[in-house]
């Protein structure tokens, strides 16, 4: 198998070495993998990464055999992301999520099957509603998922509903509106 950057995947073999050279937790099991199951666990990463997760924008080329480059992706602080390069932090997932594919193959299968929705209640009170999904159809170690959570789509702007006690009624405002406790959130 061979490494073929913008077509299988973000970075070459070496960019991840030296990237996980820097690691107290996987220079050493990383370097101890041979060259061959080093490649294909970042092709399978690359793989991953797009085939399981939604990302904001478009590709900047429809054509393009990975889904970075993007275009009108933004990022936590509502910045444009430069179109026509892949960001350094899917770079640096793809090499994490690499490194954790090379300690547990069975990864590449797992699934989340925790529930996006949370609900709370104090006798005859009860509140429900959605926290934040990671976007993927598998659970994404959260070394991973902390790097690209905010390209994925939905990330930018999301807000959840905040609770707390106080003697004020409870509202949740957005767009305009607001919600009181007899209304639901949608």
């Amino acid at each position: 198998m061979a490494i073929i950057v913008g077509t299988n995947s973000y970075v070459t073999e070496a960019e991840a070495s030296t990237y996980l050279a820097q690691s107290s937790r996987a220079a050493d099991a990383w370097l101890l993998i041979d060259s061959v199951s080093r490649e294909r666990a970042l092709v399978t990463a690359t793989r991953y990464l797009d085939r399981r997760l939604t990302w904001q924008g478009t590709k900047t080329v429809s054509a393009q055999a990975l889904q970075w480059p993007r275009t009108g992706v933004v990022d936590r602080y509502g910045n444009a992301v430069a179109t026509g390069v892949v960001h350094a932090q899917v770079k640096d997932a793809q090499i994490e999520l690499a490194f954790e594919l090379s300690q547990d193959t069975a990864l590449e299968t797992k699934t989340d099957d925790s529930s996006i929705v949370s609900s709370a209640s104090a006798g005859s009170v009860s509140v429900s509603f959605l926290r934040a999904s990671r976007g993927s159809g598998g659970k994404l170690p959260s070394v991973v998922h902390d790097l690209i959570r905010e390209f994925l789509a939905g990330a930018v702007g999301a807000t959840a509903p905040v609770f707390s006690q106080s003697d004020d009624e409870s509202f949740y405002a957005d767009d305009g509106h607001t919600y009181d406790l007899s209304e639901g959130w949608s």
